[in-house]
């Protein structure tokens, strides 16, 4: 157990990058995730479901990992379902997206000296995480953890997705 407790303290050298996505590129976004379905949706994917699309395939892209995947477990691995998981998970697969539509992280963080030029999660300590935050003015932010040797990719991905 200690050792696992040790293993669990220890960061990788990570890469972090964050993306502002402004309305327009977010609308183009939505347009080219419609055109390139086959039969094109009925509406337009909403800005979350966009953007977490665009993260995934772009981390798909840059790490190359297997050709199988599982999501949605949680029913069918029953109550102990996260023990389950990371006995069988290969950690480098694993993307884990975090956002909160209910904390308003520009207007909550002014202490008097005016309004954050940028808010960022301090602890995206492991390899694939991503997080959404909304940005001034309807842009939106994509902060992104990667090992460095995928980051290059996974940031060319993403921006020429966005068009």
């Amino acid at each position: 157990m200690q050792a696992a407790v040790v293993g669990f303290l220890i960061r990788p050298n990570l890469s972090r990058r964050t993306f502002t996505i402004t309305t327009q590129q977010m609308h183009r976004l939505k347009q080219r995730i419609v055109s390139d379905l086959s039969p094109p949706p009925a509406a337009a994917p909403s800005s979350f479901v966009a953007v977490v699309a665009l993260a995934w395939a772009s981390f798909v892209r840059a790490k190359h990992p297997a050709g199988i995947f599982s999501a949605d477990d949680m029913d069918r691995l029953g109550w102990d379902w996260m023990d389950t998981v990371t006995r069988r998970a290969d950690m480098d697969r694993l993307v884990n997206v975090a956002g909160s539509t209910r904390f308003p992280e520009y207007e909550a963080t002014d202490f008097g000296w005016g309004s954050p030029a940028r808010t960022e999660l301090v602890t995206m300590n492991h390899d694939g995480q991503v997080v959404l935050v909304a940005g001034k003015g309807g842009v939106l932010q994509a902060s992104v953890s990667l090992h460095p040797a995928h980051m290059d990719e996974y940031k060319s991905y993403f921006l020429s997705y966005l068009g």
